[in-house]
């Protein structure tokens, strides 16, 4: 619920209130505009400094639903930022308005196993709300109070191997922490992270995207951290293996167990990398450090090295731009064609256009991802 309140201070003031309301979370916006006559381009002021910090203070009251002294505090090193956690008990009675509210009125999503109603995997995301994931736009660290020019660009959930759908009565908590902040084409990108866990069980993590509109910070404060990136990799020839061998940055474990690089060894990279900037497009230092493992037919994974890379100014990173050139040659040498009775969807046979095949049917993945709706079952 809100409420505009305007009245007359002065003879020359007038005062904006805006009282919200939201549960049992309440806060007023004040702003006043002054009449000066001495600027007759702009006779109408407004304290912007003022308006700033009392934006600042009602989104975070209102949105982040915390203190801004708790939020990312101006003048502390961002990539050193932690952004407050939060937690939140699954009831059934918010499960079934969250359903409606995404349009699953039939709570087709949420099902009911063993006679417990688990929650889609995308109700994940209630947890980043908790934890404040919008916090971060009424911070003085990032925000000069304009959060109309707040866009959220992208968001990411993805659920660890063998974690189970949280269901009604578990307690989510999730973490979350700035994994990137950078000046992009149209503004300031924040990257925001964050784990999910379930009675201190990891769940699975979130990513989103934010972009500031129209902003720009000091190159100084921006960088952009990845973790857990993983690239599959074959070693086609014995070439290959001496070639990833002679790498600067690949330290081999020795030891009688451990498998000698070979030709077909099918390897598991897991990097963390850092980057700070020093423009737009050149990176003041880069870092990339992770484990390096051979993935055997069983699936089991046995260390054979580690990745070790640090460098000062560059404008890439060698050991990403490897793994990308190694999975686009292997992807380009392992077409597999689709299977006779196909349809093609393009121009006639024998046009230089582009032409792309789809299968016949989608059952597959309609089993795996639980979208049994049949428009995308059958294309």
């Amino acid at each position: 619920q809100t409420e505009l309140e305007l009245y007359q201070v002065d003879a020359s003031t007038v005062r904006l209130s805006i009282h919200h309301r939201l549960d049992d979370v309440s806060d007023t916006l004040d702003y006043e505009f002054s009449y000066c006559p001495a600027t007759p381009l702009a006779p109408i002021c407004l304290n912007t400094e003022a308006a700033v910090a009392a934006t600042n203070r009602f989104n975070a009251t209102v949105v982040a639903r915390r203190p801004v002294e708790q939020l990312l505090p101006a003048g502390s090193p961002l990539w050193q930022a932690a952004i407050a956690d939060g937690d939140f008990v699954v009831t059934e009675e918010h499960l079934r308005q969250y359903c409606q509210i995404t349009g699953n009125r039939l709570r087709y999503y949420a099902k009911i196993i063993d006679g417990a109603v688990h929650a889609p995997m995308d109700y994940l995301a209630i947890s980043a709300v908790a934890a404040g994931v919008f916090g971060i736009m009424a911070s003085p660290a990032v925000s000069s109070g304009k959060q109309l020019k707040f866009v959220q660009i992208s968001s990411e959930i993805k659920l660890d191997d063998g974690a189970d759908l949280p269901r009604v009565g578990d307690r989510l908590r999730c973490t979350l922490s700035l994994a990137g902040v950078f000046n992009g084409p149209s503004g300031v990108v924040l990257d925001v992270a964050g784990t999910v866990c379930n009675a201190d069980q990891p769940l699975g993590m979130l990513r989103y995207q934010i972009l500031y509109q129209g902003h720009r910070l000091p190159h100084s404060g921006c960088f952009q951290r990845e973790n857990r990136q993983r690239f599959a990799v074959r070693l086609g020839s014995e070439m290959d293996a001496v070639a990833l061998e002679a790498k600067d940055w690949f330290v081999g474990r020795e030891g009688a167990d451990v498998p000698k690089l070979a030709a077909g060894m099918d390897l598991e990279f897991c990097l963390d990398s850092t980057y700070f900037y020093e423009t737009d497009a050149v990176y003041s230092s880069v870092a990339t450090t992770g484990t390096v493992c051979q993935r055997l037919w069983n699936g089991r994974l046995v260390p054979v090295g580690s990745v070790d890379y640090a460098s000062g100014r560059a404008v890439r990173n060698p050991v990403l731009s490897y793994l990308q050139r190694q999975q686009e040659s292997a992807t380009a040498n392992n077409v597999v064609p689709l299977g006779n009775g196909d349809r093609r969807i393009g121009p006639a046979p024998g046009s230089s256009a582009l032409a792309i095949a789809a299968p016949l049917s989608n059952v597959e993945y309609a089993r795996v991802s639980g979208d049994g709706n049949p428009i995308h079952t059958n294309p």
